[in-house]
């Protein structure tokens, strides 16, 4: 029984690095998170997946003003912008 369990948190963490950190190069989503928390200490930062958009989706709400960012690469667009992504 231990040793499905154990099998069973390693799949979901390796599921969960493969999401995270995306199919491109250079830093994954939790670690650009960390970078942001960092540089606005003030902000609120939330993510989830947008599987219609085939994207993480970043909102970020500071001073009472929120916004929704989407990662593109090491890029984060607007939802009007995403069109344009490469």
């Amino acid at each position: 029984m231990k040793k499905k369990v154990l099998l069973f948190i390693i799949a979901i963490l390796l599921l969960m690095n493969l999401f995270l950190t995306g199919h491109s190069r250079g830093p994954g989503l939790m670690e650009e998170i960390g970078v942001l928390r960092r540089a606005y200490p003030d902000a609120l930062f939330d993510y989830t997946y947008d599987s219609e958009k085939e994207g993480w989706e970043i909102q970020i709400v500071r001073d009472g003003v929120s916004s929704r960012l989407y990662r593109a690469g090491g890029s984060y667009l607007r939802e009007e912008q995403l069109k344009n992504k490469e």
